[in-house]
């Protein structure tokens, strides 16, 4: 029979019923009297024949039956019917049905959200054609066992596109900003310095004009820039001749050559311009410099493993050559999506994970319930047997009822998660990599499906085989036994749900543990009345170092006599902003091999800096006003790189020659005092050796200005922006920043990680205690004639709180025990996480085990008060 006939069959079956149910009676009818001829002709009457021809046949009713079992049509039939059955089961018990959505829906919600993150941070493809073959190549020192990844320097980089065979493009770049002037008030504008093989590698093309060539790399022939699109359609209004006209970047003339498609974006936003890097000549002298950042593509059928072996070989090459900068540096390709959420990654996997256990959690509430409703739907389940329905019939139909539970709550669970989001990107850090993009896509509501299935078939499974596993004599003759088997498998149920709350529990509480302590470290700074904000100025206003400085001279007298201000000063890195500067450095009367040379943090700050920020004097002196250009070079370096590179304590007074920036000269400098430690890259980072020059020996064009306010450092921003714009109207002055909330910022992350985990164990917690009070509540609804027979022989009351208190906390004793070993092991997944508190932290585990206890003993108590309740006289009626 071919299939067309076999479909057309089935659907004639299905939507054409009674005619379908006529034929086949007209066809069995014609087949007895066929065989009643039959045995008619042999000499048998014709009441004889037709009585042997039916009994030949056998059962007309059975014999349709397997006719219509045959076609596929049967199977969706039979599926149609469980699931309107299912429905109307699902109407009887509203209580039951709307608990067990509620239940589920949380943790579905849960998952759907963590889900979200998770896909949008670490699973998406990134926007570029064939982004699989993107590669990051740093440059890579090994420290300690520890392979740290950095930056590169230009003589690196050329080195390696030249050299290697497995790229088809490679190209180097750097992130900075850059004043839009010339067009009113300066803009500022987010720009990505790169070399010319930035779009090819991308295989991206500006939508208008060109990219950039390879000559354009080249210093004084870099003054061409491609727009954003956006940046076009604001400043030019989209008109396409805006190619070959000039913009003024820093108050210098750039000129358009191209303006790149409306969906471009990099590396993971948009930004407002792409210019070429100048190189100048001194370029290849510069191997000690490392400050750009590397892309290359892969060649077609070239392994990452290949391009890291042939990276290896070039670098071997390059310590060979030069020694002294080379010799401890390696390298390492990464493929590029791997590499932005390389430090992210795992906190997010551990999360996941967590999140996955509120969903067991969930699942054996909901397992917990269809338990005890089967046993209250004992005898309908014993009559199906009876009147013929198999073990399989019957577990189709309760998993058809889970899985319809899990379907509504899935759909519910998509609300939820829609909420969650909604706070997951108003609250979640801005450094995580696609946060703001995360929501329900189509992967999304895959997964949402998916949980709801598999959820369907976790808490649905174990009371289907259940309540299916006995013959139909057994379920009416044994209820109570079968209550009691029922009952065990709640139980460890039960137990199992206050173990995973033990351990989410346990977990959230070190994070927090952790967080507190953070939150308390001195960052070796005051924060509290200061506000920060950013100034950079144009190269071409101050063609020397004198001009430059005295334009900050003259935005420290403005900034100073703004009212309420008690000290105001200009720092070079600020502290928490992620910026940074180091250098390798020689102690004079020391002999160090170049490659062995130390390196330190540079920053440069005017006198008043370290009153401004508290930042205590430890030894010898601060910066005077007469440590300005033309004087003697001083520096001031931080108690921890006195401690690493003078532990005799004779660092003042040691003249030290360190590289200057870009790394072309050379510096000197005596230091004339130590300061206190400083944790510049958060509080939860390790103060870093620092060294501080004088701002006015630097000749720097841009600068973060600290203030000091007895106010309220939120009035002080406006004012202090328009007294620096009032000096240079081209200066790019940003938005004020209470350095408070810098502060708070660096712990993001943390906090972020925190808020996850301590929501998903808050909601383990409330899904633990509503299954162990249905637990017990359905106990002492099973026990009511126990109960009623206990207080008519003289029990008292308290005896009978007592009893049903010692069941409840019983099991959550023993979840508790069983989830005290868990914690310990999920803690462990959180060491990455943790800073000054042990992964065993005796506090925390008492704290939380006491929390979940006094849940139990709240939950456990409404249900026990119930039983001492009970009329003697009504408990020995009931059944």
């Amino acid at each position: 029979m071919s299939i067309m006939k076999v479909i057309g069959g089935g659907l004639r079956a299905l939507f054409r019923k009674q005619q379908t149910e006529r034929d086949l009676d007209e066809e069995l009818q014609a087949y007895v009297e066929n065989a009643a001829e039959q045995k008619m002709l042999a000499g048998m009457s014709r009441e004889d024949a037709l009585r042997e021809a039916h009994l030949e046949i056998g059962s007309i009713e059975g014999l349709k039956e397997d006719v219509r079992e045959a076609g596929w049509e049967s199977a969706l039939e039979s599926f149609t019917q469980d699931i309107r059955y299912g429905l109307r089961m699902l109407r009887r018990n509203p209580a039951f049905t709307g608990i067990a959505v509620l239940a589920l829906a949380l943790g579905i919600g849960a998952n759907t959200a963590m889900f979200s993150v998770i896909e949008a941070v670490l699973l998406r493809p990134l926007s570029y054609v064939n982004a699989n073959e993107l590669v990051r190549v740093a440059s890579t020192w090994d420290r300690g066992g520890i392979t740290i990844t950095y930056s590169s320097s230009p003589p690196d980089f050329f080195d390696w596109r030249d050299q290697s065979r497995s790229f088809a493009s490679m190209f180097a770049y750097h992130m900075g900003e850059y004043a839009l002037t010339g067009r009113g008030e300066a803009k500022r504008l987010r720009a990505a310095m790169a070399t010319a093989e930035i779009f090819s590698t991308l295989q991206v093309h500006p939508a208008l004009g060109r990219g950039f060539l390879p000559e354009e790399n080249h210093k004084g022939a870099n003054h061409v820039v491609v727009l954003s699109h956006s940046l076009w359609q604001a400043e030019f209004g989209g008109a396409a001749d805006a190619l070959g006209k000039t913009i003024e970047l820093d108050s210098e003339p750039y000129t358009i050559i191209g303006v790149m498609p409306a969906d471009f974006q990099f590396p993971l936003t948009p930004g407002d311009a792409y210019l070429p890097i100048g190189f100048d000549e001194k370029v290849m002298t510069q191997r000690g410099a490392h400050y750009l950042q590397v892309l290359g593509r892969l060649k077609s059928g070239v392994s990452l493993m290949q391009a890291n072996e042939e990276l290896g070989g070039i670098m071997a090459q390059l310590r060979k050559l030069y020694p002294d900068k080379d010799d401890k540096w390696g390298v390492r390709a990464d493929r590029w999506n791997s590499a932005l959420v390389e430090e992210i990654r795992p906190a997010l996997l551990v999360l996941l994970g967590a999140v996955g256990l509120v969903m067991l959690i969930a699942c054996a509430n909901i397992s917990n319930l269809l338990l005890a409703r089967a046993a209250v739907r004992h005898r309908e389940l014993a009559m199906r047997r009876a009147l013929g329905a198999g073990r399989l019939r019957l577990v189709r139909q309760m998993l058809t009822e889970g899985l319809l539970l899990a379907l509504l709550a899935g759909g519910a669970s998509l609300l939820l998660a829609h909420w969650a989001l909604l706070s997951i990107v108003s609250f979640g850090p801005k450094d995580i990599p696609r946060l703001a993009s995360i929501g329900i896509n189509g992967s999304v509501l895959g997964f949402t499906l998916g949980v709801s299935v598999a959820s369907a078939l976790l808490f649905g499974l174990i009371p289907a085989l259940r309540s299916s596993s006995q013959e139909a004599s057994g379920l009416v003759k044994s209820a109570a036994s079968s209550s009691r088997e029922a009952g065990r498998a709640r139980n460890a149920l039960l137990i199992g749900e206050v173990a995973l709350s033990m351990m989410l529990l346990a977990g959230a509480g070190l994070l927090i543990r952790s967080f507190i302590g953070l939150r308390s470290l001195n960052p070796g700074f005051d924060p509290r009345g200061v506000v920060t904000l950013n100034i950079s100025v144009p190269d071409a206003h101050y063609k020397n170092s004198a001009a430059l400085q005295s334009y900050w001279d003259a935005v420290l007298a403005k900034l100073r006599a703004l009212p309420g201000v008690t000290s105001a000063a200009l720092v070079h890195e600020l502290p928490m902003s992620g910026d940074d500067f180091s250098s390798s450095f020689s102690v004079e009367g020391r002999t160090v091999p170049e490659k062995d040379e130390p390196s330190a943090e540079l920053r440069e700050a005017t006198p008043d800096y370290f009153r401004t920020m508290a930042i205590p004097l430890k030894q010898g002196r601060m910066f005077t006003d007469a440590d300005r250009l033309g004087g003697t070079r001083v520096l001031l370096i931080s108690e921890t790189a006195a401690r690493m590179f003078f532990p005799g304590g004779d660092a003042v007074g040691q003249r030290l020659r360190f590289g200057a920036r870009g790394g072309y000269e050379e510096n000197k400098g005596e230091i004339v005092g130590i300061v206190g430690d400083v944790h510049h890259f958060g509080v939860d980072a390790a103060a870093p050796p620092m060294f501080y020059l004088p701002l006015a020996q630097a000749g720097l064009d841009g600068a973060a200005a600290v203030i000091r306010t007895a106010g309220s450092p939120g009035a002080l921003g406006p004012p202090a922006r328009q007294l620096i714009q009032s000096i240079d109207r081209d200066a790019l002055v940003g938005e004020a920043i209470a350095l408070e909330t810098m502060v708070s910022g660096s712990l993001g992350q943390r906090r972020f990680y925190m808020m996850l985990l301590g929501a998903f164990a808050a909601l383990a917690l409330v899904l633990a205690a509503v299954g162990l009070y249905g637990v017990i509540s359905y106990s002492v609804a099973q026990r009511t004639q126990e109960i009623g027979i206990r207080v008519a022989l003289g029990a008292a009351r308290n005896e009978v709180l007592s009893m049903i208190m010692r069941e409840g906390l019983g099991f959550a004793a023993i979840g508790l025990a069983v989830g005290q070993v868990m914690a310990i092991i999920l803690s462990r997944a959180l060491k990455g996480l943790l800073v000054g508190v042990s992964t065993t932290d005796p506090l925390t585990l008492f704290v939380t085990a006491a929390v979940l206890l006094i849940v139990a003993v709240l939950a456990c108590y409404v249900p026990a008060r119930r039983a001492t309740r009970v009329d003697p006289m009504v408990a020995l009626r009931f059944e």
